[in-house]
């Protein structure tokens, strides 16, 4: 399982996309976390993970019912 990464401090991803006029998006945000320092992100532990894999269905079934 390759390793994920947590972004500390989100607002250095906004100020960046603020910087460069970008929008929110994926393709904005990949490129921008590129140019972020590795020291910025921490490393997921596997507990992290797991809450996360449960939470998603949950938050797909918020996100459906708030539409």
């Amino acid at each position: 399982m390759p390793a994920r990464y947590l972004l500390k401090d989100i607002a250095k991803l906004k100020r960046l996309r603020m910087e460069n006029n970008m929008r929110k998006s994926d393709e904005n945000d990949a490129m921008l976390l590129v140019q972020i320092l590795k020291e910025t992100f921490r490393s997921l532990i596997i507990k992290e993970l797991e809450l996360k894999m449960k939470m998603r269905p949950l938050v797909k079934e918020y996100e459906k019912i708030m539409r």
